[in-house]
């Protein structure tokens, strides 16, 4: 059996945990827990599943969603009573150590980038040329931009470009 429980702070500033209340339509009502047998709703709470692993009372996190929470809490319900079964038929159940989660799966397949996959660099510090190409692809106009340590880049139309300490290029001369 297990029980949907709300832990949440009480007026006088201890953590309290009661039983979820239920409305007429059998769902959790969010936010509300029985206190003293009436239903009383409280801040700074969240839900716990209540049950018992070989004799031993649990409470495993079930986070602040009231509808998530019932979930976690049927879904444990449905482990502890097949395990039951199961045991009462002779059978052994294997349960799984970890998770599976969208993103350790992704990882595994798809670079990112804290992974060890080089890469260049975005840009670096020195004078560029740009050339502009129109729908025919034959260049309509050329730019020169220049782009600082900070990242910061500026055409050389640009009083900014121009004045100012110029950056160094890779090598460590000067651009120009």
């Amino acid at each position: 059996m297990a029980t949907l429980i709300v832990r949440f702070k009480g007026a006088d500033g201890s953590w309290k945990r009661c039983p979820a209340a239920y409305g007429g339509n059998g769902r959790v009502r969010s936010g509300f827990a029985v206190v003293n047998g009436n239903p009383q709703q409280v801040k700074q709470f969240t839900y716990q599943v209540r049950h018992c692993d070989h004799r031993k009372l649990k409470y495993t996190q079930a986070g602040k969603n009231a509808a998530d929470a019932e979930a976690t809490r049927k879904r444990i319900e449905n482990e502890i009573s097949a395990t039951a079964v199961a045991e009462n038929a002779g059978l052994k159940v294997e349960k799984p150590t970890e998770r599976r989660t969208l993103a350790r799966t992704a990882a595994e397949y798809i670079p990112t980038p804290n992974s060890a996959v080089p890469r260049r660099p975005r840009s670096r510090p020195g004078v560029f040329q740009r050339n502009s190409f129109g729908r025919s692809g034959k260049p309509t106009s050329t730019r020169l931009h220049v782009m600082t340590s900070s990242g910061f880049t500026a055409r050389s139309g640009c009083a900014a470009a121009l004045t100012g300490p110029w950056p160094t290029n890779i090598n460590g001369s000067r651009p120009g």
